[in-house]
């Protein structure tokens, strides 16, 4: 307990006579919450403290570098003006740093599409679900199927889906995990 607070405590009372209601609730607020003061750091030891959190801080950037963007990574399709569009979005805008997962979407023959997913890592190995929707000039969706793959390093894995023609396709990123 802090003498200090609790000789502060008292004098205030003596000379407030008039709010007493209130000089008794700040008594039982410095009696109740001592104020100490602070410590001081052990000599050099704020100095190990500081090169020991920039040491995790560098590991945890080392080990972190892959950007992995969930949501809608690729897509394809026509649209009202009659033109096909085919996109790789790779999850990014334009200036960011492209996702390490990245896909795309393409019709490959009359009612058949492959929707293609890429680990751009040169060290890790994902497990990754992603779906692939397609929806119709209406906007209803026409197909929606769910997919996981594990994905090493470099690696790409396609899935062929039976497709309608004229549909807008989109693969979208669930989930991807370092493995």
């Amino acid at each position: 307990m802090d003498t200090g607070a609790r000789m502060f405590g008292l004098e205030f009372m003596k000379h407030t006579q008039v709010f007493k209601p209130f000089s008794l609730l700040i008594l039982l607020l410095a009696l109740a919450c001592p104020v100490s003061a602070q410590e001081e750091p052990a000599a050099g030891g704020e100095a190990m403290g500081g090169e020991a959190t920039e040491k995790k801080e560098a590991a945890a950037k080392e080990e972190s570098t892959d950007v992995i963007r969930t949501g809608t990574i690729a897509s394809s399709g026509e649209y009202a003006s009659g033109n096909a569009v085919d996109v790789d979005t790779q999850g990014s805008a334009p200036g960011d740093e492209p996702s390490t997962i990245q896909g795309s979407v393409s019709q490959i023959g009359r009612g058949k599409c492959r929707a293609s997913i890429t680990n751009s890592s040169e060290e890790n190995t994902y497990s990754v679900r992603f779906r692939v929707i397609g929806t119709n000039e209406r906007g209803a969706v026409a197909i929606k199927k769910t997919f996981s793959a594990t994905l090493k390093p470099s690696q790409t894995q396609n899935r062929k889906l039976a497709c309608k023609d004229n549909l807008r396709m989109q693969v979208v990123l669930l989930s991807a995990n370092k493995r």
